[in-house]
């Protein structure tokens, strides 16, 4: 992979700050379905929300660079397909707390 130019590290810098709003909403959401899944209530509508979510998450934290954190977010769309979520509830949790700790990086 080649060295990006200060003028394209700061453009995707700003970029960042302008979408975390937005992408720590998306972690919201898989946060609350956690919660939900941790408790046994997750819904065909949080479900759906959650996998939206992680869906737009694996996207746009590749564009930013953030690889391992888009992994992260594809092993939650990929258990959020179908219920039950085929994930042990601990493990869904971990990802998430994963996906919230990277936000922070370089922020």
């Amino acid at each position: 992979m080649s060295q990006q130019s200060p003028a394209i590290a700061a453009a995707l810098a700003q970029m960042w700050l302008r979408f975390l709003p937005e992408t720590t909403s998306r972690v919201d959401i898989l946060e609350a379905a956690s919660l939900a899944l941790l408790a046994g209530s997750l819904t065909d509508e949080i479900r759906a929300q959650a996998h939206s979510a992680a869906h737009k998450l694996a996207g746009s934290l590749g564009m930013f660079g953030r690889m391992e954190a888009t992994e992260h977010a594809r092993i939650c769309e990929d258990a959020l397909v179908s219920l039950p979520v085929p994930l042990p509830p601990q493990d869904f949790a971990a990802h998430v707390a994963f996906l919230r700790a990277s936000l922070a990086e370089n922020s």
